[in-house]
């Protein structure tokens, strides 16, 4: 599925076309999610923080999450109950809702920052160091670009109007 989006932060704007991955349509047209969770076991902090930003960049509104128990070792795992949640829900819960404007906010100054040095530069890789919290641009040409599959190509901006 691909989307467009707008990434509104402080008063501007920037458009996103999203690729996603979509486990089932509801009546045909309504994005669901569809995750497992061993039993006793919420997720955790990232995994659900990852499942709302992608939720939401998408469409996505309802998480159907399978609980699961049995030992792995022996291959003897069964889902034995189904939860539905909706995003919000999952948001409203700890620190997810406070945390995703600032993710949202990351995103937004990243993609701006890629945005402005491909005004000048053909081709770049990015990379980042969490540890330091860097994002580093590095220019390369297209050929590079075409042959390591890192790059984003002007052909890419051109593409999707950016």
């Amino acid at each position: 599925m691909m989307v467009r989006a707008d990434l509104e932060v402080g008063g501007e704007s920037l458009k996103l076309c999203c690729g996603a991955e979509v486990d089932a349509l509801r009546r045909g047209k309504i994005p669901v999610e569809f995750k497992t969770v061993w039993e006793g076991k919420d997720g955790g902090f990232f995994r659900n923080m990852s499942t709302v930003l992608q939720s939401e960049l998408v469409g996505v509104k309802t998480i159907v999450t399978g609980i699961k128990k049995g030992d792995i070792g022996k291959g003897e795992v069964v889902v034995h109950k189904v939860v539905e949640k909706q995003v919000e829900d999952i948001k409203s819960n700890g620190n997810i809702g406070k945390t995703a404007p600032q993710c949202y906010s990351f995103l937004f100054t990243v993609l701006t920052e890629l945005k402005r040095f491909l005004e000048y530069s053909e081709c770049c890789e990015m990379s980042f160091n969490p540890y330091r919290g860097v994002v580093e641009f590095k220019r390369i040409s297209k050929q590079v670009a075409e042959r390591n599959g890192n790059g984003v190509t002007r052909e890419f901006l051109a593409r999707f109007h950016l």
